[in-house]
């Protein structure tokens, strides 16, 4: 009995199998999301954040978005999308092409300091210079004299003529020069005449221009740093400044030549008679400070 049910469970077996088809039906596949809707894949690097727009933005620096008067600049069309560069505007300052004359700053006058215009002065005594301090001058366009003093005598002997106003600077180096150089040049080479008795000059302190020309730079003398010297005087007798040619050869000759290389160890700028046009009867001396002490001799 058994065998006929085993038989009958096997018939019926073959029987579904025999209907069944080859494969059975698969799973429809997920349809892909658009690529708007699709996630990104997910990184492992830490995500750095970008720009933030343009209405949150804020700029590094203040004056980057602000005119001189601090107002705010207006915004780029290049920082918009489509947007075009404006064309480039002229510059206010000047026409496009030329360029701007430089501004030259306005001339001022110098100042002392007030320790070495106390040790300048306690010199000048002490040589026997008769000066006294005076008024600050102020002429306007540079011309002046922070802390000026009026000379009426060089030396205790030897005026000054006519009394002139300088720097004490000025003052000091011209004494020195006459005392250390001008009167023993003097006894060597002009001995048959009296002792020094005045230094005669042309001009101090003026305001005017180099050479006494309308135009271009101010001369030294507009300073208060030279003083020209027309001639000498020796008792009754007056020397004149005079041009020395290379043959003149005299003692009164040899004088002038001395006197006119050994101004040039107190003063840095030295024009003797015959340097140029504009000098030929007289000697500019002036103290005018140049870079690395250099100094003009001529």
């Amino acid at each position: 009995m058994a065998w006929k049910t085993l038989l009958a469970v096997t018939a019926a077996a073959l029987s579904i199998s025999a209907g069944l088809p080859d494969k059975g039906p698969l799973p429809s596949p997920k349809p892909v999301e658009s690529q708007e809707q699709a996630e990104p894949p997910k990184s492992t690097e830490t995500p750095v954040p970008g720009p933030k727009p343009d209405s949150e933005a804020k700029p590094d620096k203040a004056e980057d978005t602000a005119d001189p008067e601090g107002k705010p600049a207006p915004a780029s069309t290049e920082d918009k999308p489509g947007g075009t560069s404006p064309p480039d505007a002229p510059e206010a300052s000047q026409d496009k092409g030329t360029k701007a004359e430089p501004v030259e700053p306005p001339l001022t006058i110098a100042p002392e300091a007030e320790a070495e215009f106390k040790v300048c002065m306690a010199d000048l005594k002490a040589i026997g210079t008769n000066f006294e301090t005076i008024d600050r001058v102020d002429d306007g366009d540079g011309c002046g004299i922070d802390k000026p003093i009026h000379v009426e005598r060089v030396l205790p002997d030897v005026a000054l003529s006519p009394a002139g106003d300088m720097r004490c600077q000025t003052a000091l180096q011209l004494a020195r020069w006459v005392k250390q150089t001008v009167m023993p040049a003097a006894e060597a080479g002009l001995p048959g005449k009296a002792k020094l008795t005045s230094v005669n000059h042309a001009s101090t302190y003026v305001c005017r221009k180099r050479n006494g020309a309308s135009e271009g730079k101010i001369s030294e003398h507009a300073r208060g740093n030279a003083v020209d010297i027309a001639s000498l005087s020796f008792g009754q007798e007056t020397v004149p400044m005079r041009i020395v040619k290379p043959e003149d050869s005299t003692i009164e000759d040899a004088f002038q030549r001395a006197i006119n290389a050994t101004a040039c160890l107190y003063f840095t700028t030295v024009l003797s008679p015959g340097s140029d046009p504009t000098h030929q009867d007289h000697m500019h001396l002036d103290v005018l400070t140049r870079t690395g002490g250099f100094r003009y001799c001529r």
